[in-house]
C-alpha cells in the first residue's frame, strides 16, 4: 500500500524477522512504477512536444516513437496493478507474485504477451536509431528540441 509516495514496512510472517519476499515484493512495485514514469515521459517530453510543436510529422513521429512504446506501458500499469494487489493480499505462503510474473508473458485473445511487444519494438528499434540520426543530420529544428530537453 502506497503511503505518501512510500511503501508500507515489510510485514513479517508471524516471525520475528523480516519476510524478504514483501521486501522484494515492496522494491519491485517502486521500480515498476518508476519505470512506467520514464517511458511516459519518452511521450511527454519528446514524442507529443516534438509533433505539436511541427517539428516532426505524425509518420515521422511513429517511426521515432513506435506505437509498442504505448503498449509496454499499459502491460507494465497492468504489471504494476498485479503486484500492487500481491502486496495488498500478502500472504507468507502466497503464490500470486509468481503469477503476476507469469502475466507478463501470457498471451490474451487480442493481445500479445509483453516479451511479444518488447520482440517487436528491439526489431524496430534499429531503423528508429537510424531514422533519428538522419532527421539529426538534416533538421535543425530537431537538434535544437534536442538540445533545449537536455
Amino acid at each position: 500500500r502506497h503511503s505518501g509516495g512510500r511503501l508500507s514496512s515489510p510485514r513479517h510472517s508471524g516471525r520475528a524477522k523480516p519476510d524478504h519476499r514483501f521486501e522484494a515484493l515492496e522494491e519491485l512495485i517502486a521500480s515498476e512504477a518508476e519505470y512506467i514514469e520514464r517511458v511516459k515521459s519518452v511521450h511527454t517530453v519528446y514524442a507529443s512536444p516534438m509533433s505539436s510543436m511541427r517539428i516532426i510529422s505524425s509518420q515521422e513521429k511513429r517511426a521515432l516513437f513506435p506505437r509498442e512504446l504505448q503498449a509496454i506501458q499499459g502491460k507494465h500499469e497492468e504489471f504494476l496493478a498485479l503486484l500492487v494487489k500481491c502486496q495488498q493480499t500478502w500472504s507468507a505462503r502466497s503464490t500470486t507474485l509468481g503469477k503476476a510474473f507469469n502475466s507478463l508473458s501470457v498471451r490474451q485473445e487480442s493481445s500479445p504477451g509483453l516479451l511479444d511487444i518488447y520482440a517487436s519494438y528491439l526489431r524496430k528499434f534499429p531503423e528508429s536509431i537510424k531514422f533519428l540520426n538522419q532527421k539529426l543530420r538534416v533538421s535543425e529544428c530537431v537538434r535544437s528540441f534536442l538540445k533545449d530537453c537536455q
